[in-house]
């Protein structure tokens, strides 16, 4: 069975603010945004597929065999 991770919103990622009496997420808007997975090498993984979800439902915006 395929494995699957989810990278949530990476062009509206949070941030944590730290005080000294609370902890809090603020949101970061990015028009333009690089991002990464790592994962360890294994035979099972054979492909990495990225999709947009929207409520109008998934898009396919990359695919690479490994």
């Amino acid at each position: 069975m395929p494995r699957t991770e989810v990278v949530e919103d990476p062009l509206n990622p949070s941030r944590e603010v730290y005080d000294k009496e609370e902890i809090s997420r603020v949101k970061i808007s990015l028009q333009n945004a690089e991002f990464s997975v790592r994962y360890s090498h294994s035979a099972e993984i054979q492909m990495v597929k990225i999709e947009k979800i929207s409520t109008n439902g998934k898009q396919l915006v990359f695919t690479q065999r490994l």
